[in-house]
């Protein structure tokens, strides 16, 4: 009888020695198992962040036969000497892609998003654990030679550390050290340490990195398609930025235009009533005359005001005051050409919008996000099949140091088999796989 076999337990548990060194082959394995798999995950591992600068590569490449010739401005805008924000179109879209609040919010959601990539990863990654307990006993026992009764107290003392990672292939292993020590009034001291790995593989459901790194994949996407999100509120935004800006052109323009049609209904009313005076015309078409001024009036009014929204739309956009102060003048300097040229390349402008469109882009992102949601619920149909396998080194002494010392001794324990669970009915699984597929095929 070994050593391991004499050791009095409380636990119910009696290890066997085996005299043989094939379960340190097996341990052998697992760890190249391990290491084979960290290799393959890398093999899986897609760069997002290379892949969109080369497509930002290939879209510099691209033809730019739809930009208007550009114009030399400075960048920061100037005030002259009536406090008024010299500023030109292209110092406006500047301005709005430094200082804008909504883009600056926008400009996080990236790193938001790509924090959750770490999230997913992190279940790969290795985790050390550790813990300590301590038991005691006073219980009664007959001695099966003698029949008689007798009380026993017992101490025991237990240690484990060690390391444990959960790889893409379905692969758990874990190696850990134990000490535990013993102490009872019917037995000597006794300490045992323990060297073990352990290694379970999933056979069925959560088979491969096809299935458990669906989750990594999703969460890149997301972060690919933040940035397209981004990217297109940047394009919205420097539309609506020189939009507002031709808007506050014509405002301008409007005002001109109806203080001079109201200077002009004024020299009008001033000539009627220089007739009146002289006889030519009778009093009663002055009225006519001062209800035109009425009307302009109004509309110079109307137009102070649009002027006025347009200014604050403008200055919204582009946060030009450090204080957020919207009370900043503005005097635009770019000129709205008078001719515009006719479109006759439509293909190429549909075909240049399907490249870089982001919302495009980002739906087919949304596209393969759906496809791998499939993947990851066609593998949980699949009912759990586990194989595991168990391997130890034991050493044993009277003493802590001496119990690792003895860890060369011929006592090892070895054990393999496999677990298998299933939901009857499988209603849970059936049901996420019948919405990924609808989902995916909604979105076709």
């Amino acid at each position: 009888m070994s050593r391991r076999q004499a050791r009095p337990t409380t636990h119910g548990y009696r290890a066997r020695s085996l005299r043989l060194a094939g379960p340190w082959c097996l341990v052998l394995i697992g760890l190249g198992v391990a290491g084979c798999a960290a290799d393959r995950w890398s093999a899986f591992d897609v760069d997002w962040q290379d892949k969109l600068e080369q497509e930002a590569k290939r879209s510099s490449d691209l033809p730019r036969r739809f930009d208007p010739d550009p114009v030399v401005a400075p960048i920061q805008p100037t005030t002259d000497d009536a406090g008024r924000l010299v500023l030109s179109i292209e110092q406006a879209t500047l301005l709005a892609l430094r200082h804008n609040r909504d883009l600056a919010v926008e400009r996080q959601s990236p790193v938001i998003v790509g924090a959750f990539e770490l999230i997913e990863r992190g279940r790969f990654d290795p985790e050390v654990f550790g813990s300590l307990s301590y038991q005691e006993e006073t219980t009664s026992e007959i001695d099966r030679a003698t029949g008689q009764q007798f009380s026993v107290d017992g101490k025991d003392t237990a240690a484990e550390a060690g390391v444990r990672q959960e790889l893409p292939t379905g692969t758990s292993v874990e190696a850990a050290v134990t000490q535990e020590r013993s102490i009872s009034n019917r037995a000597p001291e006794q300490q045992e340490a323990r060297l073990g790995l352990t290694v379970t593989q999933s056979l069925l459901r959560g088979f491969g990195p096809a299935a458990n790194l669906v989750r990594v994949r999703q969460a890149e996407l997301d972060t690919a398609a933040s940035v397209y999100e981004l990217r297109g509120f940047t394009e919205v935004l420097l539309a609506d930025t020189e939009i507002a800006y031709w808007r506050f052109v014509l405002a301008m323009r409007r005002i001109d235009i109806f203080e001079r049609s109201l200077e002009i209904a004024r020299k009008q009313r001033d000539q009627i009533d220089q007739r009146i005076e002289v006889g030519a015309l009778a009093r009663t078409e002055v009225a006519a005359a001062i209800s035109e001024i009425a009307l302009r009036e109004q509309g110079r009014i109307n137009a102070y005001a649009d002027f006025e929204a347009s200014r604050l739309q403008l200055v919204r956009l582009m946060n030009p005051a450090d204080d957020g102060s919207l009370d900043q003048p503005i005097l635009p300097t770019t000129i709205p050409a008078g001719d515009a040229a006719a479109i006759d390349d439509t293909s190429d402008r549909l075909a240049l919008a399907q490249r870089l469109r982001p919302d495009l882009n980002e739906a087919r992102i949304r596209l393969d996000q759906g496809r791998l949601e499939t993947i990851l619920t066609r593998n949980g149909l699949l009912p759990r099949l586990d194989l595991f396998i168990t391997l130890g080194k034991s050493g044993f002494a009277n003493t802590f140091s001496d119990s690792f010392k003895n860890l060369d001794e011929d006592a090892y324990d070895a054990g393999v088999g496999v677990s298998l669970s299933q939901a009857i009915g499988n209603r849970a699984a059936r049901g996420r796989d019948l919405a990924a597929r609808a989902s995916r095929e909604q979105a076709v």
